[in-house]
């Protein structure tokens, strides 16, 4: 996903540095890629480095509230809360101050849909070869 103009690079860059750097906590600063220079998003491929660290965890937002969102999850609670974890994309919130942050929070969100779609299928393809006698890891 290649999205344009300086503020919405700036905003991506700043959430792919976030992302990059959260390999061992739970949650994620938006400052640690405060100087980050702006990159494509690549989510597959952040998705496959995160699976090869055996970081198995959703990507998760701040809603109007504080509360945890995940996003393009709706089943969370009822399906993955009590098996995996999270990391929560900090500086996101429901409500945007500025076109920056809204960007920002819109980025996150979207960046969670693809990157929780794919762990989504890697685990369902580990339960299905569960099922089935043979051992996959997502």
């Amino acid at each position: 996903m290649k999205l344009g103009g300086m503020k919405l690079g700036m905003v991506v860059g700043i959430l792919a540095m976030c992302l990059l750097g959260c390999a061992n906590r739970q949650k994620v600063t938006a400052s640690a890629g405060a100087h980050a220079s702006s990159r494509e998003v690549d989510v597959p491929r952040d998705f496959e480095a995160a699976k090869g660290r055996g970081d198995l965890r959703f990507i998760g937002v701040q809603g109007i509230r504080g509360e945890l969102l995940i996003p393009g999850v709706p089943d969370f609670q009822e399906k993955y809360a009590t098996r995996y974890r999270v990391k929560v994309i900090a500086g996101t919130r429901g409500v945007s101050d500025t076109a920056a942050a809204q960007a920002f929070n819109d980025a996150a969100w979207q960046y969670g849909e693809q990157y929780n779609a794919l762990l989504r299928q890697a685990i369902t393809a580990q339960e299905m070869a569960a099922a089935a006698g043979t051992t996959t890891r997502p």
